[in-house]
């Protein structure tokens, strides 16, 4: 029997619930029950034929909203199972990730310093740099500063001569009477000459 019809027949729409379903099968049993018209026989057999089609109707309704409970139900259950899954593959994927973070930063911390026991104190030789605090490593780099020996050292004894040309600059500065200075023969050059003789600036002598 088709569904739609099974629902006419019990004075039902298609949205009724199981619990309306089963009322209004039993009203109709009620009112077409052959006990009814047991005084009349065409009656009685006309209310056994109503019955017996009301609860055929009955029986197929009730499977049908039973088939969309269980079909509701598995539904239910596989998106609750594909949640959980999403969920398992995340979790999975952040420790993953969180392990490979911290391998790498272990393996970044062990390959920046070394321990006390691995330097070999005794005959430790200091970077050619006096300024820096580090020792040649076995790379045959400083581990502070990570110049060569023979770079840093060449390196520091640039700026102490540097260093010198400055201070001779400014020591000689401060020797020239700025009241008596002489500027330079040059007439390109903004120079004044120094008590040695020569120009501050081009270094040329007073002709």
């Amino acid at each position: 029997m088709d569904i739609k019809r099974c629902f006419e027949i019990l004075k039902l729409d298609s949205h009724a619930s199981p619990s309306e379903v089963k009322q209004a099968h039993r009203d109709l049993v009620d009112v077409w029950h052959p006990d009814r018209f047991s005084h009349n026989p065409r009656l009685r057999k006309k209310a056994e034929e109503e019955l017996k089609e009301i609860n055929i109707a009955y029986q197929e309704v009730a499977s049908f909203l039973s088939l969309g409970q269980e079909r509701l139900k598995t539904t239910s259950e596989e998106a609750e199972r594909i949640r959980r899954e999403a969920e398992a593959r995340a979790e999975a994927k952040f420790r993953a990730a969180k392990a490979e973070a911290e391998a790498r930063r272990r393996e970044k911390a062990k390959g920046k310093s070394k321990s006390d026991s691995d330097i070999d104190w005794e005959s430790r030789i200091l970077c050619g740099d006096e300024s820096c605090t580090g020792i040649i490593d076995s790379d045959g780099r400083c581990t502070e500063c990570g110049k060569a020996f023979e770079e840093s050292k060449a390196e520091a004894g640039a700026n102490i001569k540097k260093k010198s040309r400055e201070d001779h600059t400014d020591h000689e500065s401060e020797q020239i009477d700025l009241e008596n200075r002489v500027l330079c023969g040059d007439g390109k050059c903004i120079g004044i000459i120094g008590p040695d003789g020569r120009c501050t600036v081009c270094g040329k002598r007073l002709v």
